[in-house]
């Protein structure tokens, strides 16, 4: 193994290691009000920004400014130019949803991949839109409990980049188990890797 890698896997394995002791220290917290948890702090951190949606096209624009196209017109000139200060003042946000996301990730060209993963990372502050498929389910949660009147705003649609598809989950074999019950390891491991934004094996 390259020594980068294995220094960058030994760092991710503490990492790990240490939100396990976090995670052990509140053993009564179930893995599913981890989740809501998670999901409340990033809608806490979203509130400080003013969040604006790019539609697919607006994303290709800024990006091929980025890579310095032959194809640039002065309208996309100027259209990055304002992006770059709406997120310079640190007052916005541009958070990325599914199908923009499916978009970007069926390029090939590895340099343009390259470019649409750093500009993704700078611009969407780690910030993900629920698929129409997870509204559904949380409204059709919220019918089959009774919550009706409760107001969810915009915890209700944020999410972390890794929950993409869905909420990562890994089952353990019972040796594994000996030593770390799945709950306090699945919690562990959902925070490690929502302290990612939109890393290379992504996109």
């Amino acid at each position: 193994m390259l020594p980068c890698l294995e220094s960058a896997n030994c760092a991710s394995a503490t990492r790990l290691s240490h939100y396990i002791e976090v995670h052990r220290a509140h053993a009564g917290v179930s893995f599913r009000e981890h989740i809501k948890q998670r999901r409340r702090d990033k809608a806490v951190r979203a509130s400080s920004f003013k969040l604006l949606y790019l539609d697919t096209m607006a994303w290709k624009c800024v990006a091929d400014y980025r890579q310095n196209k032959a194809s640039l017109t002065e309208a996309m000139k100027t259209y990055d130019a304002n992006a770059k200060r709406a997120v310079i003042t640190g007052r916005f946000a541009f958070p990325i949803g599914i199908p923009t996301y499916f978009e970007l990730n069926s390029m090939v060209d590895p340099t343009t991949r390259e470019a649409f993963k750093k500009l993704v990372d700078e611009l969407s502050q780690g910030i993900f839109i629920a698929s129409f498929h997870g509204r559904i389910g949380s409204e059709l949660q919220m019918l089959r409990t009774n919550r009706l009147s409760e107001a969810e705003g915009q915890r209700g649609f944020l999410r972390s980049p890794v929950e993409v598809m869905a909420v990562p989950t890994i089952s353990l074999p019972n040796f594994v188990k000996a030593q770390v019950s799945e709950a306090t390891f699945n919690k562990a491991f959902f925070m490690r890797c929502t302290s990612f934004r939109f890393p290379s094996s992504w996109m």
